[in-house]
């Protein structure tokens, strides 16, 4: 397997993301002096010229023949410029030898699928030609829907998301697999079941099969699951329970770690950790009220009033 970021260039903020994989938190934390631009500029220096040549000989000789899976990760790929370069590349590059190899190989995508409009027909007009060589395979990154989603990832328009998805999944003429790789965080806990019942009713409206990826945050480490309290396990084991009722009607995909079957154990497991977790949490505690107050202030957002089961665990963390 190959994995590929074309740069950090993103439209969003999501909260447990960094300077490191977006140019909007990047704009952010040189504005409040968090770095500075210089320290940006030595974290991130231009690839030598070299670079991209011998990618593309090495490519030749030997990744287009022995190369399973590749795929692209970012920053925010779909809004890049290079990404649609870097595909007619690549499809330059495997369509002479795709009658050699056995299988095809499978390209993925991760995308926060905010794109604008301009961005998602372009992005169309490759999936034709990209399915007549590849196996493709689309990743949207999220976790919560609606306004919680706004929040935790703060730039996102869900309007504009849900459209986008529904534009996709109704394309009948386009070959392609689908399926969401959420962020498990500390504040997306409480409202899993809602967003596993969205996947669902996705599922049903358009008879594609959407898988549910197995991810979890543990950095930063004030919003990994693992700080909250027991009683928040509850929310999991709800959800557990409704797809336990549900998973014999949703189809078997051939990607094991996006299985329903599969999600409900990591569920599960997830659930059983918070309810008898022994760690202290106290230094993490008192990072999420002071780093969500922080969050709040900057962005114009109010986490209580998003996320109102939140409030007494949120009273505990500022009483420590």
């Amino acid at each position: 397997m190959l994995e590929i970021s074309l740069g950090n260039t993103c439209d969003m903020k999501c909260m447990y993301c960094s300077h490191h994989y977006s140019t909007q938190w990047a704009t952010e934390r040189i504005k409040y002096g968090e770095i500075t631009q210089e320290q940006y500029d030595r974290e991130f220096p231009n690839a030598p010229m070299s670079f991209e040549p011998k990618f593309w000989e090495w490519f030749g000789l030997y990744g287009r023949m022995n190369l399973d899976r590749m795929g692209i990760i970012g920053g925010e790929p779909l809004i890049m410029p290079e990404f649609y370069t870097f595909v007619a590349k690549l499809i330059e590059q495997v369509k002479p030898v795709f009658h050699l190899r056995k299988k095809r190989i499978t390209f993925w995508v991760v995308t926060n699928f905010n794109t604008p409009e301009k961005y998602l027909k372009k992005f169309f007009e490759y999936l034709p030609i990209l399915y007549q060589y590849f196996n493709v395979e689309i990743l949207v990154s999220m976790e919560s829907i609606g306004a919680r989603a706004e929040y935790i990832r703060n730039g996102l328009d869900w309007g504009r998301l849900e459209k986008n998805i529904d534009l996709l999944l109704s394309r009948k003429d386009l070959n392609f697999n689908f399926g969401f790789i959420p962020s498990v965080n500390a504040l997306s806990i409480a409202s899993t079941k809602e967003f596993v019942q969205w996947c669902e009713n996705l599922y049903h409206r358009y008879g594609r099969p959407v898988t549910i990826k197995q991810n979890i945050i543990s950095f930063p480490s004030w919003q990994k699951p693992l700080i909250l309290t027991p009683d928040f396990a509850d929310y999991l084991y709800d959800c557990v329970e409704y797809m336990k009722t549900k998973v014999d009607s949703m189809p078997v995909v051939e990607d094991y770690f996006g299985r329903w079957d599969q999600y409900i154990i990591f569920l599960q497991n997830l659930a059983d950790r918070i309810k008898n977790n022994t760690r202290e949490e106290i230094e993490n505690r008192k990072k999420f009220v002071e780093w969500f107050a922080t969050f709040d202030q900057r962005r114009q957002l109010d986490l209580l009033a998003t996320f109102p089961e939140y409030k007494n665990f949120y009273e505990l963390c500022k009483n420590l």
